[in-house]
């Protein structure tokens, strides 16, 4: 989505609807992977409240649509997905959330062994 950005609102919208049209003639969703980024480097605080955990939750632009998004604060990890509930089931969501995390937890154990 980030790449799309760089080609403007007029270039990426006709690709935008070719894509949504592909998908819901097919029934299959393209996935998409978005990073939002770190939301703040430091504890957040509605008067005196503290935030203690935030996160942002992709899009749900069509059925179907499937959306991944990723995002940290106060340096934790947050993964979350955006999709239309009558496209997909919440227990395939989750085993794939699952496996992101496992392969992740995968990853950052052999680059800590490693290193």
């Amino acid at each position: 989505m980030e790449m799309l950005s760089t080609y403007g609102f007029n270039a990426s919208y006709p690709w935008l609807q070719q894509q949504s049209m592909t998908a819901i003639q097919s029934k299959k969703a393209t996935p998409c992977i978005t990073n939002f980024g770190m939301l703040s480097a430091d504890t957040i605080y509605f008067g005196d409240q503290e935030v203690v955990d935030a996160y942002m939750i992709p899009p749900i632009i069509y059925s179907p649509h499937f959306a991944l998004g990723a995002n940290t604060y106060n340096n934790q990890l947050t993964l979350s997905v955006g999709y239309h509930q009558s496209s997909i089931a919440q227990e395939i969501v989750n085993r794939f959330l699952d496996e992101v995390v496992a392969s992740l937890t995968d990853w950052i154990e052999s680059s800590i062994k490693y290193s």
